[in-house]
């Protein structure tokens, strides 16, 4: 239709049919086509209807600016997004969160997380997983123990994956005793450690010498049905 303008609605709706899909180069192309035509005018626009942009709007525009590397314009819109009164969902604090780590800056995720508490935001186990993961990659495996207890604080489950990777960044750090406990809770809750979870505790046995640890580990694993790799 002739002098017919995309709302930000349709624009949001198309981007997120797009991150679902996986089609980066789409998404690119419309959030290039956003620029062009200036977010401030899509803004306007939307007010001038009386349709003020809320969270459902924003969500995606931000998923979609950190799928494509726009970094700074995705946390300008949640900044947006909260002078207009909007509380951002966890939803776009994962986004947000995800493509910060993606980008190395952990301490910046880090911050968002501070941030989601202050605006009655809970983080969710995504978000944890993703701070979590990032900080045993860079070896900071207390940093890592807090945001674990912060979790079971906040009563949001940490599932076996959570634990078996920081059992296996612990003995990867030579603290088998540390190790040791958070498997002991893990087996306590009732969750299954997989081939993962026992292999961790079997290398870290053998690599202190503590054969008859080892062993114990390996007949546990076989009586709870895993394969020994």
């Amino acid at each position: 239709m002739k002098g017919f303008l995309p709302t930000l609605k349709i624009y949001g709706a198309m981007i997120n049919g797009f991150c679902k899909k996986g089609d980066f180069s789409a998404i690119d192309w419309l959030l290039k086509e956003m620029k062009e035509m200036g977010m401030g005018r899509l803004l306007e626009q939307a007010k001038k209807r009386g349709l003020v942009p809320n969270t459902i709007s924003y969500t995606p525009l931000i998923q979609g600016y950190f799928r494509i590397g726009e970094y700074m314009v995705a946390l300008d819109l949640l900044i947006e997004m909260s002078e207009m009164r909007h509380k951002p969902d966890v939803v776009a604090f994962e986004a947000l969160v995800h493509g910060l780590v993606t980008k190395g800056e952990v301490d910046a995720a880090l911050t968002i997380r501070h941030r989601m508490f202050e605006r009655g935001v809970l983080p969710d186990a995504v978000i944890y997983n993703v701070l979590m993961n990032e900080l045993c990659k860079k070896g900071k495996l207390s940093a890592a123990k807090v945001l674990l207890g912060e979790m079971l604080d906040q009563n949001v489950p940490p599932d076996a994956f959570v634990y078996t990777t920081l059992v296996d960044e612990f003995i990867r750090d030579g603290n088998l005793h540390e190790a040791k406990k958070l498997f002991d809770v893990m087996i306590g809750k009732g969750m299954d450690p997989g081939v993962m979870g026992y292999n961790a505790m079997i290398k870290g046995f053998c690599k202190f010498g503590s054969m008859n640890e080892a062993l114990l580990f390996v007949t546990r694993m076989i009586e709870a049905h895993c394969c020994v790799l």
